[in-house]
């Protein structure tokens, strides 16, 4: 009914740009193959934004970010998208340094960081936005090893 919603040639210049950039674009599993402005805009905000680096692997376009904290304590962290995204939050991994060998506490099973509760993610929110989330958490996970104290909110 609607047809294509973009100009096919506005289309075509993102692809370009997605291309150029090295991401594979033969499968429309690709999250950035079905949406490819929301993909020239989250690389667009990360690189003029952070010392980020991104790469594909499989169907998962991946963001690994530096960080330097208040307490003057560097973080590698990796932002993980799936086929799914935007419609599904990424999983955040602390790369470096290792989180602590025991502790459980605001990370899943499979060792992501629990940045919000899942009802609470929203499409709108762009992997930026979820980098600027992660400082948060970054500040709290170094507070609780030094005090015991978890200082972000907490999901109940």
């Amino acid at each position: 009914m609607f047809g294509n919603l973009f100009f096919e040639n506005q289309e075509n210049e993102y692809l370009e740009i997605l291309e150029e950039c090295g991401l594979p674009l033969t499968s429309y599993d690709f999250w950035w193959r079905n949406y490819p402005k929301r993909a020239v805009e989250e690389i667009y905000k990360m690189q003029e934004n952070t010392h980020s680096t991104f790469f594909c692997k499989g169907e998962k376009l991946i963001w690994e970010v530096e960080m330097i904290n208040e307490f003057e304590s560097l973080f590698l962290i990796s932002i993980e998208t799936d086929s799914r995204y935007p419609f599904t939050a990424p999983k955040v991994f602390m790369k470096d340094p290792e989180l602590e060998e025991d502790y459980d506490k605001h990370v899943y099973s499979d060792k992501s960081l629990c940045l919000f509760r899942p009802e609470v993610y929203s499409s709108n929110l762009s992997i930026l936005d979820i980098r600027n989330i992660c400082a948060s958490w970054i500040h709290s996970y170094e507070n609780f090893l030094n005090t015991g104290e978890w200082t972000c909110g907490e999901a109940h």
